[in-house]
């Protein structure tokens, strides 16, 4: 387990690298992933991301939930806030879902996932919580 003391160590040698320090708010292009917490599927690392091209949002099973939803409604207004207008029009999302999730396992806890997903009972087989190739269907759409 790394304690506090290295946490902070290495948090210094970060600040002192001055990696961050050119970078903007605001991610340099226009890419926000929704991926899982599970610490083997960094979505930096499995997408090949830079530090500032993307924003990252994780969760249990990077799914959209009304959480998630939330944060995109409050990223929004932090660009609003920081740009003095509503930001860049051309979004992409990447909801990045993976094999041998954890969320699988959750499938015998469907009162938890339906409190998780906001949804009714008789929506969760939609959220295709063991299947992650069918949980994101492809869509594209255009403005």
């Amino acid at each position: 387990m790394v304690d506090t003391d290295e946490l902070a160590k290495r948090n210094a040698g970060f600040a002192d690298g001055g990696s961050f320090a050119n970078l903007k708010l605001m991610p340099s292009g226009s890419l926000t992933v929704i991926g899982c917490v599970d610490p083997r599927v960094d979505p930096s690392d499995v997408l090949g991301l830079k530090l500032g091209e993307a924003a990252v949002i994780r969760n249990v099973g990077g799914r959209v939930t009304t959480a998630t939803l939330r944060t995109l409604g409050m990223l929004s207004k932090v660009v609003q806030a920081r740009t003095g207008g509503p930001g860049p029009v051309d979004n992409h999302y990447a909801v990045l879902h993976h094999t041998d999730c954890g969320i699988t396992d959750l499938a015998a806890f469907p009162e938890l996932l339906v409190e998780y997903f906001d949804v009714p009972a008789g929506d969760l087989d939609a959220k295709a919580v063991t299947d992650p190739v069918a949980a994101v269907p492809p869509v594209r759409v255009e403005a």
